[in-house]
């Protein structure tokens, strides 16, 4: 008793501080809930809630302050640790918001853009400080300046929408493809506190799917084609009676119709097969790519007699690791197509070259050849640089060479003048079809 509060218990930095509520109390003024720190005779820190009341005497002048102190000591730390883990989880939710290679906006139930992630700027290059604190108004307006016609009117639509799905295809900065998200925000009375809309890149996605509806209505039309012929003679074999060289036509066109259906459904199960390996593991094996070539020359040369090919080699390390199976099933079908796409009497040129950089087979034919145009789709399923119909083939073959290349991180390139021929080189890193010696 009879210690000065403020110099004897009170520690320094908070010295000031008390003595203004004090002194405020014994100017008439109340002060509550005001948090300090007291240090016990042991030395131990005691946090205080002091609420500071005047006190006056009975003609009503002030003859001092009345202070009730409530520890809450416990409560603080509490507090405290609340505190700590809340900043510790916003600060890992924040990585996450800046990491994030999807893109967020943030709105205020006001109406304003309270924040927006990096990965939301790169896809549409609006800048995230000049959006903070922009209307959604005028923010929607930004969005409809990127996107073509039809995303246009479905993303004025989703305004109107407290919980949005949609698909937007964006013209700028780049053409793409985002799946669009919004959903509201309501605090713990329901009441709407905001909104968050989320934007996915899915142009890879919707890329695959547009190729698979293509891929599969062009197969079915190819399917269709020999299949029309096999029914069509096969009822007419069965209604009505034919002399035998009718028949044997007939016979000869359902055959080979059978087996053009055939071809194309091996190629279609083989592309299949070798697209669901391209993530796996390749069937490397220690093999002389020349005697690979050699073989697949020689199983071509064995289908006509007038196909022959004059094989150069350049360099002598062709010993390497790689898939064998594959690879064979690629030169078979380049040096086919250059047979098929040439005059019965030419001899087609095959060179295998290695060296310290990279090993290249080079297949050279003196047939029809391709345009720019036509060269610029090489490797499309289905389309074949003869239309005609007049040589045979299905269109899977060349995109079967690629997708056996691209496996062994090699390449394919082509060179090719209408009625001059075509010159396809299979290009291979060393590094990559590894060499052995």
């Amino acid at each position: 008793m009879g210690q000065d509060l403020v110099a004897t218990y009170i520690t320094d930095d908070y010295k000031a501080a008390v003595k203004e509520v004090l002194d405020k109390a014994l100017a008439g003024e109340q002060t509550a809930n005001y948090e300090f720190p007291l240090f016990t005779e042991a030395g131990d820190r005691v946090m205080i809630l002091l609420n500071a009341t005047t006190r006056r005497d009975v003609k009503g002048s002030v003859n001092g302050v009345i202070g009730i102190g409530q520890d809450i000591t416990e409560l603080d730390q509490n507090r405290t640790n609340i505190e700590q883990s809340y900043a510790e989880r916003s600060r890992e939710l924040n990585e996450v918001f800046e990491l994030s290679p999807d893109g967020f906006v943030f709105i205020d139930d006001k109406g304003d853009i309270v924040m927006s992630n990096p990965a939301f700027s790169s896809m549409t290059g609006l800048d995230a400080d000049d959006l903070a604190g922009t209307s959604s108004r005028d923010f929607m307006e930004s969005i409809l300046e990127l996107l073509d016609d039809e995303s246009r009117v479905k993303f004025t639509a989703s305004r109107k929408i407290h919980n949005a799905n949609l698909t937007l295809s964006f013209k700028a900065p780049m053409v793409r493809v985002l799946g669009y998200t919004s959903r509201s925000l309501s605090d713990e009375s329901q009441e709407v506190s905001g909104r968050i809309m989320y934007f996915k890149d899915i142009t890879n996605e919707a890329e695959v799917d547009r190729m698979k509806s293509e891929f599969l209505s062009t197969a079915a039309h190819e399917l269709r084609t020999p299949l029309a012929s096999i029914l069509g003679f096969s009822e007419l074999l069965k209604m009505r009676s034919y002399g035998e060289s009718q028949k044997e036509d007939m016979i000869e066109t359902i055959y080979t119709q059978s087996l053009a259906l055939k071809k194309l459904l091996d190629e279609l199960l083989d592309l299949a097969r070798i697209e669901a390996r391209a993530a796996k593991v390749l069937n490397l094996v220690e093999a002389k790519l020349d005697v690979t070539l050699e073989a697949a020359i020689k199983t071509v040369e064995g289908v006509d007699v007038a196909w022959t090919v004059d094989f150069d080699k350049l360099g002598g390390d062709f010993i390497y690791s790689y898939d064998t199976e594959l690879m064979h099933r690629a030169f078979i079908n380049v040096l086919s197509n250059a047979f098929k796409y040439s005059p019965n009497d030419t001899t087609i040129q095959c060179t295998l070259m290695a060296n310290d950089r990279f090993c290249k087979i080079s297949i050279t034919d003196r047939g029809i050849g391709m345009s720019k145009d036509e060269l610029g789709r090489i490797g499309e399923r289905f389309w074949r640089a003869d239309d005609s119909g007049q040589i045979a083939g299905t269109g899977l073959g060349v995109a079967l060479v690629y997708q056996i290349v691209q496996m062994h991180n090699g390449s394919v390139e082509i060179d090719s003048e209408p009625n001059k021929g075509t010159t396809v080189h299979l290009v291979f890193p060393r590094n990559s079809v590894r060499s052995i010696s």
